[in-house]
């Protein structure tokens, strides 16, 4: 057993000092992240199946990044559209305090979205559809110069209330 302490000791030492090596804190110069530009990501809004309840359903918002590691503010402003590209209303109201995220090569960034389909608001049709329907979802990143992006709906929907939505921030 003695002679086989020594190395057990030795590789114990080993991984000790791999483990601090992994979690020295870079130069402040290697965490500065470029912002996310429109042509690295790509949008996306899809009902999370059994969200409806309550004259609401939920949506998740995702932001996957097809390039390098970004930032981005994790309170977009949001647009719906409609199947033409036209705008519709839309009031987004974001939960939690604005900030930075970082979106890593090939992952993603998601918020729940709820609203109504269904229950027309002040000043909208009681019969029919409350507004026209979203067909894309349209992202404008903060970031001057960094442009804006559009994404399906997934399925189609109406969003009542003028386009209301609660959302919690990006993560």
């Amino acid at each position: 057993m003695t002679r086989h302490a020594g190395r057990y000791r030795i590789a114990v030492a080993a991984g000790v000092l791999a483990t601090a090596a992994a979690i020295i804190v870079p130069s402040t110069s290697a965490l500065v992240l470029p912002g996310c530009k429109a042509s690295q990501l790509a949008a996306s809004m899809s009902v999370i199946k059994g969200s409806a309840g309550a004259g609401n359903i939920g949506y998740k918002l995702a932001l996957k990044n097809h390039g390098g590691a970004c930032n981005l503010g994790n309170h977009p402003a949001l647009k719906l559209l409609k199947g033409n590209g036209a705008k519709l209303p839309t009031h987004v109201t974001w939960s939690g305090a604005a900030g930075l995220i970082t979106i890593g090569s090939g992952h993603s960034a998601t918020a729940r979205l709820r609203f109504s389909p269904d229950i027309a608001g002040k000043g909208e049709p009681g019969k029919g559809p409350c507004e026209p329907t979203a067909h894309y979802i349209g992202v404008i990143l903060s970031a001057p110069g960094h442009g804006n992006l559009a994404g399906a709906v997934k399925p189609p929907t109406s969003v009542c209330e003028h386009g209301a939505i609660q959302a919690r921030s990006l993560t």
